[in-house]
């Protein structure tokens, strides 16, 4: 994210929210990126049974359009947007298309809370966006800090074929980004190690002793160890970072750190491999944000491939 050129921020018409777009505005300030707006209007046509479809559809319009001038109206003195459109259709469609489109590098989107039993800070346009959309998405928690003071960034060590190797490299790149450039601020990079199949080895059928398995688990932290610490050496002195390792699953212990932490947002990648199409974001992403309380940077692998197809 070190070559930001265009943040876009996302809304919908009926949303009262500023945390979003004042995130938005500090990333594209910080970064000397244009910012452009875009505010999708109500799909919620329950209206319509009340007055005629022209009237319904002015009402939609002039909600729209009030949306846009009030966040124009919230720029800092001396800053434009590049642009401000208002369109109709599904929010995470129109999103990727602009971003196909209009080439933005980032889309900045107040996260929306899902209802029901499976209540969580992320609503269903927020996972479609998530899945399926080929640059980073930054969806806002509604008491996000400004800018982020504590961000913790979570990196794997995957070996698996068709990997992108730089992905880890990216994700701490984008948290160190999202710092002020003065002032206190922090990056945790986090990296939690397992043993693949573990509760079978240390099962009487293996036929191995507890000491081979120690030796075998043993072996398997060292690799971790081994290239975590040299992973982390890489970024040394370009922020204040805290490295934390640790055995776990990533389904659940992210969250757990980031609770523990206090961490205004997690930077992830959604997909570990590319040429990849985006139909599924990766279960252990979407697990791990069904659980997190706090605003999510997500990033997704080279070479991934958006299904949404662009306009013309």
């Amino acid at each position: 994210m070190s070559s930001l050129k265009s943040v876009l921020f996302v809304t919908r018409a009926a949303d009262t929210s500023h945390a979003g777009f004042d995130s938005a505005v500090t990333l594209a300030r910080h970064h000397e990126a244009g910012l452009s707006i875009l505010v999708l209007t109500s799909d919620d046509i329950g209206l319509a049974e009340d007055v005629g479809f022209a009237e319904f559809n002015a009402l939609i319009e002039e909600e729209a359009q009030h949306r846009c001038s009030e966040l124009l109206s919230r720029l800092p003195e001396g800053m434009a947007a590049r642009s401000a459109q208002v369109r109709s259709g599904k929010l995470f469609i129109e999103t990727i298309q602009a971003v196909l489109g209009e080439k933005h590098d980032i889309v900045v989107k107040a996260a929306e809370s899902a209802t029901g039993l499976m209540a969580r800070l992320f609503g269903s346009e927020d996972m479609h966006l998530l899945r399926k959309c080929p640059c980073p998405v930054w969806l806002v928690g509604p008491d996000a800090a400004l800018p982020p003071k504590r961000v913790l960034v979570c990196v794997t060590l995957d070996e698996r074929e068709g990997a992108d190797a730089t992905l880890n490299t990216r994700l701490v790149d984008a948290a160190i980004d999202l710092l002020p450039k003065a002032g206190e601020a922090e990056v945790h990079i986090l990296h939690l190690w397992n043993a693949p199949g573990e509760y079978l080895v240390r099962s009487q059928r293996s036929g191995l002793s507890a000491k081979q398995v120690e030796v075998w688990v043993n072996a398997i932290k060292l690799k971790h160890r081994s290239w975590f610490n040299h992973f982390v050496k890489g970024f040394a002195g370009r922020a204040e970072l805290r490295s934390r390792f640790a055995k776990g699953s990533p389904e659940f212990g992210i969250a757990e750190v980031a609770k523990e932490i206090d961490a205004d947002i997690v930077v992830m990648g959604t997909v570990g491999r590319s040429g990849i199409s985006g139909l599924l974001i990766g279960n252990t992403a979407e697990t791990v944000l069904g659980q997190l309380e706090c605003s999510v940077l997500a990033l997704k692998p080279v070479g991934f491939e958006t299904p949404v197809r662009s306009k013309g």
